[in-house]
């Protein structure tokens, strides 16, 4: 999801990306919905967020993505 474009990606196009971990598209829309649901608790940040059928990173985690955890609990 990282190199797509901020329109998002489809679930089905994770799941055709990620062919050796045998996931459907339901599966990907879960994955994502218990990363939200649990950043969202943590810290008060969500991942990705819906873009019409597909999924968007946010842009805390475009920012956050080489970072490290000291440097992100410090921002926060």
């Amino acid at each position: 999801m990282r190199l797509t474009a901020p329109y998002g990606i489809l679930p089905r196009d994770v799941a055709s990306r990620l062919k050796e971990y045998k996931l459907k598209p339901w599966n990907v829309t879960q994955r994502i919905r218990r990363m939200n649901k649990k950043l969202d608790r943590l810290i008060g940040q969500k991942a990705a967020e819906k873009v019409g059928k597909g999924w968007a990173l946010t842009t805390f985690l475009r920012e956050a993505w080489g970072s490290a955890k000291e440097e992100l609990v410090g921002n926060i």
